[in-house]
């Protein structure tokens, strides 16, 4: 068994490339680089990435360049990577231009005065500024740079490079028969490390060997690197492991396979910022932590299980494991073989180890016992959880089981059970007894948190009271104990303190707030006034109340809710862990670490298959980066270059436009968010660092444009669409509404049609009703005037033939008596020629006939004023058409003085001989 140091093994198939590494460097930000026989291996602390070489040529070597190249060698090619705009790196040939006969295997790498010098098997090539020349060094077999020289070794002996020139050192020829693995500087002059013959020194004038008690390890192994660092010489071999030197001291250290690493044949080394070793190996690579206080209990070989408890009492250190109990002495330098004794009859999980009145109680599952460091004495209990002693009577002890409390007691120099506390029958799976009272704590995760008073003599429980409320529920395991002089309870819901005169607990703000705040603590333990242990989020952390730092160790190593811490010394203390034990020697010098390098590695699109949208990398502006809609599921991964792995680092994280507050920190090392919608995002992401007195934190933005059909121009699209369909609306509206206004114009006009017809219908219904009737009228008036014109030519014709009968009569008649009779006849004639002319029918006639023919004759009357009575008579017959004879009677006239009138009617209206009569009176 060894207490060893911190040692991290990285498997092939962990960094998923080839077994041998054959060089390391690091990156100013803290990055590391391996020349793999896959081609260059990068590790950031959380991811590795595989950068392969054209023709899959093995990597030989590198060196990380001061203008932001990777330069790189292998067979047959050398070169250098830079970073391309996805964060990836390209590879960029230099010897292509080459004799290719003159390119063999690259070595080594160096860089001096802004040149870079590649070492082939025979050249030295040298790229300055662009431009590559060769050096003709005739053979090299190793190659370095010490103070402002590069030196090599070939079959005649160490020589240096200067200009284009290979100078041969005079007295070196001795060399020529060692392989040389290392140049190295130390205190001014040059170390030569040999792989047979040990180290040789050279100040400028003579070779000689001063580190003689290396000797005897140096001449048992075959060296293969080494590396030097303030004072610190590490020699790595290829069949032994590692030699850790410290020159000042002349302390070895010696690491192998027993002890940590996971094989002994080391290829290169390489010190980094933080002053720890990483090994490339044969097959795998290895971290080893140089810088650090923290050392482990552990083998390859053999496994004393988890630890739960341990105890320095009597010159031995007692380590209680779930496999049982052990004894061994506390170790004085690490890396160094331990004996480790099993306790007989100490089989199993040990709860407990307590020493009290100079024996040592030790308690679990299956057994109960105590030693004074000579004799055993077991007990017949099991179940044991805790021992503690009771101040107010040094002859009693109380025993935490499974099953309640039992008390202890000195009788002589002897401890044996007296008795059982009665009234409880509480697990007492964390137990913690009062120093100024009767009173004890007993709590376990399902009965709760309980305080117990007992009578004077311990043999009975006085009165009990459960604690627990809705800030403390019952559910998970509490620790008790005290810190300045108050009971503080530490559980998952925070930190609380038992308040004597409220007879309550209440939160304890003021320790959240030197601690780590409102979060989970599950154990809590103060040693002395120099320091205080505590458990934050499954995190081991120690606050130093000297300086009020706080320092954090390992997570997820302590095994939950059975956390112990075990002081040896005021400088050393044991912690159990799942795999053994810890050792923390503050008394060891520590030299301040930088601050880590916290970065966003790699953004995803997770939509479909995970495609690299962002990668960081050294030497990198961040371009914008917008995504489509469809590419809104990412998962961002991000990290620190923490190395040491019993430093905890937790992260927290918020998305800025997504989440109001920051995460809770854990140590998970990537987020995924799915479906995000349309916008700016800046995902922040955060460490919580011992270094740093503010969280280091930092950023990335990217944009998330909307889905087509909401972007700028599905907008403008949809403004035109929307113009457009208010236009059309518009105008078909107008369209429509002029149709319809057309339509109801056409109707309208369409009825009034039907009804301008309808009442041009009815008017001419009307019209030829009227003129029906007025030629009914006309048709009556014409027969009347007809009537009346025959009847007046009847009456004229009667009383024309009574006339002419008087007349015959009278002449029949003598004159002499009958004068009297022929008066009479000629009045009665006179009266028959009167009434022939100025019959009432007459006028009659003109009524009528000017009624039938508009007012012919008085038209004609007014046009024609010199027309007597007679012509105007002789107008209406002749417009009536009728003949001269039957004109004749009506104007009581013959025919030929029918035509007579005729002639002088001519006359008077102005007629010429061609005019005819008729006419012009039908026209009047």
């Amino acid at each position: 068994m060894f207490w060893q140091r911190p040692v991290v093994n990285y498997h092939r198939h962990t960094y998923n490339a080839g077994s041998q590494n054959w060089m390391v460097d690091q990156l100013a930000n803290g990055w590391m680089y391996f020349a793999n026989n896959k081609g260059l291996l990068e590790y950031d602390g959380v991811y590795w990435n595989l950068y392969p070489m054209p023709h899959t040529a093995k990597l030989r070597s590198l060196k990380i360049g001061t203008d932001n190249r990777i330069y790189v060698g292998a067979l047959k090619d050398f070169g250098y990577f830079t970073p391309n705009q996805k964060g990836m790196l390209d590879y960029h040939s230099l010897s292509a231009k080459l004799d290719p006969s003159t390119v063999s295997n690259i070595w080594n790498i160096h860089l001096l005065h802004h040149k870079v010098y590649f070492q082939g098997d025979r050249y030295m090539f040298c790229y300055d500024k662009g431009k590559l020349s060769s050096i003709d060094c005739n053979g090299i077999s190793s190659s370095g740079v010490v103070n402002g020289k590069i030196y090599f070794s070939n079959f005649l002996g160490l020589s240096y490079i200067q200009g284009n020139r290979a100078i041969s050192i005079r007295n070196s020829e001795f060399l020529n028969q060692c392989n040389v693995v290392a140049y190295l500087p130390y205190q001014g002059r040059l170390m030569i490390v040999t792989q047979e013959k040990g180290i040789y020194f050279y100040d400028g004038k003579q070779f000689n060997k001063t580190l003689s008690f290396l000797d005897t390890y140096l001449n048992k192994h075959h060296l293969s690197c080494a590396s030097i660092h303030q004072g610190i010489l590490a020699i790595g071999t290829s069949d032994e492991g590692l030699l850790v030197v410290d020159l000042a001291t002349q302390q070895v250290e010696k690491i192998d396979i027993e002890n940590g690493l996971q094989n002994k044949s080391i290829l290169s080394m390489k010190f980094d910022q933080s002053h720890n070793l990483w090994l490339g190996l044969d097959n795998g690579i290895d971290y080893v932590s140089l810088n650090t206080r923290l050392f482990f209990l552990n083998s390859k070989l053999t496994s004393i299980g988890a630890g739960y408890c341990a105890q320095y009492f009597g010159g031995k250190l007692y380590l209680g494991t779930n496999q049982g109990v052990f004894s061994t002495t506390i170790p004085s330098t690490v890396n160094t073989p331990i004996y480790l004794n099993e306790v007989t009859g100490l089989t199993g999980l040990a709860n407990c180890i307590y020493p009290h009145d100079s024996k040592l109680f030790i308690g679990g599952r299956k057994f109960f016992a105590m030693t004074d460091g000579k004799q055993m004495k077991k007990y017949d209990k099991r179940g044991v959880w805790h021992v503690q002693a009771i101040k107010q009577d040094a002859d009693l002890m109380l025993v935490g089981t499974y099953w309640g409390l039992e008390v202890m007691r000195k009788k002589g120099d002897d401890w044996n059970f007296s008795n059982s506390i009665d009234g409880l029958n509480i697990s007492a799976k964390t137990m913690f007894v009062e120093p100024e009272s009767s009173n004890v704590w007993v709590a376990n995760k399902s009965d709760g948190l309980w305080r117990v008073s007992l009578n004077t003599q311990f043999t009975k429980v006085l009165h009990k009271k459960c604690y627990n409320n809705a800030q403390l529920p019952k559910g998970d395991n509490v620790y008790v104990t005290r810190i300045d002089n108050h009971i503080v309870i530490a559980s998952h819901k925070g930190l609380f303190r038992y308040n004597a005169n409220k007879d309550n607990i209440q939160r304890d703000s003021h320790l959240e707030q030197m601690l780590d705040g409102h979060c989970t603590y599950s154990y809590l333990k103060q040693e002395g006034n120099s320091r205080l242990w505590y458990v934050a989020n499954g995190i081991l952390k120690c606050l130093d109340y000297k300086n009020g730092k706080k320092t954090s160790y390992w997570g997820d190593s302590m095994i939950e809710d059975f956390e112990d811490i075990s002081p040896l010394n005021t400088h050393q203390s044991i912690i159990g862990t799942e795999d053994g034990f810890a050792l923390i020697d503050f008394s060891k010098k520590q030299q301040a670490q930088l601050p880590v390098h916290l970065f966003i590695r790699k953004l995803y699109l997770t939509n479909g298959k995970d495609s690299v949208a962002f990668a960081k990398s050294f030497d990198q502006e961040q371009e914008p980066l917008v995504f489509r809609y469809h590419d809104n599921s990412i998962r961002i991964e991000y990290g620190c270059d923490n190395y040491d792995h019993t430093k905890a680092i937790t992260y927290a994280y918020r998305l800025e436009g997504l989440d109001k507050d920051w995460s809770e920190f854990t140590p998970a090392t990537s987020k995924e968010y799915t479906d995000l919608p349309e916008g700016s995002y800046t995902f922040r992401v955060k460490i919580q660092s011992d270094q740093e007195s503010k969280d280091i934190e930092t950023c990335i933005t990217f944009k998330i444009l909307p889905p087509w059909y909401r972007s700028w121009w599905a907008y403008s699209i949809y403004i035109l669409l929307i113009v457009y369909g208010i236009y059309y609306t518009y105008h078909r509206f107008k369209r429509g509404r002029e149709r319809l206004i057309r339509m109801k114009d056409e109707e309208m006009n369409r009825q009034k049609t039907v009804f301008e017809k309808d009442i041009d219908k009815k008017k001419k219904l009307i019209t030829e009703l009227e003129e029906e009737k007025l030629r009914n009228e006309l048709n009556y008036k014409s027969d009347e005037l007809v009537k009346t014109t025959l009847n007046v030519v009847r009456k004229n014709e009667i009383l024309q033939k009574i006339r002419k009968d008087a007349e015959s009569l009278s002449r029949t008649i003598s004159e002499g008596n009958l004068v009297n009779v022929r008066r009479g006849m000629l009045r009665l004639i006179n009266q028959i020629d009167t009434n022939i002319e100025h019959d009432s029918d007459l006028d009659n006639f003109q009524s009528s006939f000017d009624a039938v023919h508009n007012d012919f004759l008085k038209k004609l009357g007014d046009t024609y004023p010199q027309l007597t009575h007679k012509d105007k008579m002789l107008c209406a017959y002749i417009k009536m058409n009728l003949m001269s004879k039957e004109i004749a009677p009506l104007l009581n006239i013959s025919v030929r003085g029918v035509e007579i009138s005729r002639y002088r009617l001519r006359k008077k209206l102005g007629l010429d001989e061609k005019d005819n009569l008729a006419e012009f009176l039908q026209k009047i």
